[in-house]
């Protein structure tokens, strides 16, 4: 028995250095050849890079430097399908980077698979990204057209406001904020086959006042605005687009009027009584509001909004176990909306029920950590 033990050390001892040898041998060929790919990369040749970076991931199938110089070449060359399957290995190695992440969620971005790219994306968003991969713009424009077709509106239109800060005016974010401001779930490239040239002219101009708005130039934003009542008299959802910005502006008293103009050409809009309800909350009108909310529940009773704002009403008239109702309705139609969380802890809180409203404060924490992600570089 000594003897077999004795043997197996000596084995081991005589093998351990040949393997020593060999992994540093391998060693040092991938960095040559990491060497390679990025003088490759340097002189734009992404098709030497893509064939150098293969051959080092035949010596080592999870070399993090090969994969990260194979999906960023192979994204260069817009071969998107292939440089998302190498970011997907990628992120399984290394989930702190947030270049990776980004870039995994553009190549979802283009395959159409919004769900997956907007999670992505944001995610990213939160680790960070090296400026020098000059992608900000187009990781902005997919995050927001990503929450356009999520049909979460808000929030993409804060992104299409961080574009206006930097001064980016194409028509491809025009017509994506016209889309988000009208409420309209459509892909922006797709817009032209679903879209009459005046309804596009329409959309152009809408998302042309939004940037106005963002760049403080309201005076603009107004007379786009006035010459789109002319021209499109009977266009629903038009004045409530206003409405909503003179909102978000803080103009409350100017909103008032868009909203009631669009019960005008639409009386059974949700999206006018939800608009009126939030300026009666505002000027301290909570019965106003409530009598609102029980309209748009009714019109639309399985929209999470509906039910927000009719809770958020009864909450301010102290009706406090019907407004926990109609928050937990609220809830359960969009788990993902943070203000839900934070309005259902306080109702929680006015009824006694403690380790719910405990509950309720840790999820709107947990959702504010998501949503709370710092702003991509200059």
């Amino acid at each position: 028995m000594v003897v077999r033990v004795l043997a197996s050390l000596v084995c081991l001892m005589l093998c351990a250095p040949a393997s020593l040898c060999q992994s540093s041998k391998v060693e040092n060929q991938l960095q040559q050849l990491q060497q390679a790919a990025e003088q490759a990369l340097d002189r734009g040749d992404s098709a030497a890079a893509i064939a150098i970076a293969q051959r080092g991931l035949k010596l080592r199938h999870n070399w993090k430097e090969g994969l990260w110089t194979l999906g960023w070449a192979l994204f260069q060359t817009k071969q998107y399908g292939p440089a998302r399957d190498t970011f997907v290995n990628l992120v399984r190695l290394d989930e702190s980077k947030g270049a990776s992440w980004l870039l995994l969620g553009l190549c979802e971005f283009q395959a159409r698979d919004y769900g997956m790219a907007l999670d992505d994306l944001l995610r990213g968003r939160s680790l960070g990204i090296p400026t020098s991969l000059g992608i900000t713009s187009q990781v902005r424009y997919s995050t927001a057209v990503a929450l356009l077709l999520s049909q979460r509106y808000d929030r993409a239109v804060q992104f299409f406001e961080e574009a206006a800060h930097e001064k980016e005016h194409t028509d491809a974010i025009l017509l994506a904020w016209g889309l988000a401001a009208m409420r309209m779930p459509v892909e922006p490239q797709h817009a032209q086959d679903l879209f009459t040239p005046p309804e596009l002219a329409m959309l152009h101009s809408i998302g042309e006042a939004m940037f106005r708005a963002a760049s403080h130039e309201l005076k603009d934003t107004d007379n786009i605005y006035n010459d789109l009542f002319r021209q499109y008299p009977s266009t629903i959802k038009l004045h409530d687009s206003y409405g909503f910005l003179l909102l978000r502006l803080g103009n409350i008293g100017e909103a008032e009027p868009q909203f009631r103009a669009e019960l005008e050409v639409d009386p059974n809009s949700v999206l006018a009584r939800l608009g009126l309800g939030y300026v009666a909350l505002e000027q301290d009108r909570a019965n106003d509001a409530i009598k609102l909310g029980r309209e748009a529940t009714e019109l639309e009773p399985g929209s999470s909004s509906t039910h927000l704002l009719l809770g958020k009403a009864l909450l301010a008239e102290s009706e406090k176990n019907e407004a926990v109702a109609e928050l937990e309705l609220a809830r359960d139609l969009d788990p993902a909306n943070m203000l839900v969380h934070f309005l259902l802890a306080r109702a929680y809180g006015s009824v006694k029920r403690n380790s719910d409203a405990e509950h309720e404060r840790s999820e709107f924490l947990r959702l504010k950590q998501m949503n709370d992600v710092p702003a991509l570089p200059r």
